[in-house]
């Protein structure tokens, strides 16, 4: 059958690619990433179902619940940009936009043959780095458009 859509146990080497680009522009940012056993699950579209995925966590000291992004691995860059629009068109959809908080921003960004997605609110992380987080991951792989609501 279709792969659980769980946490691999080792990512893949195009996720550590995509992982060694995001910790350098999060380092420059004076930020640092950690891999995390914690259960992030974004609200997804249903054809995320069986897509692999690794959470990983930004340290922000003052927000401990804050500052992770997941990324997705799909089998070629055109899977990807297939996916990449897909959930843009869902976290802006209604079934997708209600499950984030109204002043909710997404960082959604393409790598090859995976995808980084940060969902974040600015009004809701007590950590002032959290818009640092998303403009350092901001500045890996190309972005995806996300229409507007």
């Amino acid at each position: 059958g279709a792969p659980l859509p769980t946490t691999q146990p080792s990512p893949s080497a195009a996720v550590e690619a995509t992982l060694a680009q995001l910790d350098a522009a999060l380092r420059a940012s004076g930020l640092v990433v950690a891999s995390t056993l914690t259960a992030v699950r974004p609200a997804e579209p249903p054809s995320f179902a069986g897509v692999a995925r690794w959470p990983f966590h930004a340290v922000l000291p003052d927000d401990p619940a804050g500052g992770y992004f997941v990324i997705y691995e799909f089998a070629a860059p055109a899977l990807a940009a297939d996916g990449g629009r897909d959930l843009a068109a869902y976290i802006s959809s209604g079934p997708g936009r209600v499950q984030y908080t109204p002043d909710v921003r997404f960082v959604l960004r393409q790598v090859g043959p995976t995808l980084v997605f940060y969902p974040w609110s600015p009004g809701s992380s007590p950590d002032p780095r959290t818009p640092d987080l998303a403009a350092a991951l901001a500045t890996v792989g190309t972005g995806v458009p996300i229409p507007p609501d």
